[in-house]
């Protein structure tokens, strides 16, 4: 039996505790410590994937954001959905 698994449950709280405090950097950080812990675990992989470039992003670091946001719409398809909300979150300030 793997002890290395993470609780996708426990991560996604913590993750959205810190979305919702705005806190980008340490939810890139966040993410990114727990990413070498759940390679035997492809949807939670995608899942960090996920969060690593929506901080990206909010950090205006969007060239670095495309690589995990692919990886992210690669290890789970309805996360292309989010990756376009926030998207388009981040960039409606320019018009519409």
């Amino acid at each position: 039996m793997s002890t290395s698994g993470l609780d996708p449950s426990q991560v996604q709280q913590q993750a959205q505790a810190l979305e919702d405090s705005e806190a980008w950097s340490e939810l890139l950080d966040f993410a990114q410590r727990q990413q070498p812990h759940c390679n035997d675990q492809p949807q939670l992989s995608g899942y960090l994937d996920y969060l690593t470039g929506r901080a990206l992003l909010e950090l205006e670091q969007s060239e670095q954001a495309e690589a995990p946001l692919r990886r992210a719409c690669v290890a789970m398809p309805e996360t292309a959905t989010a990756v376009r909300t926030a998207n388009c979150r981040r960039f409606s300030k320019y018009g519409a």
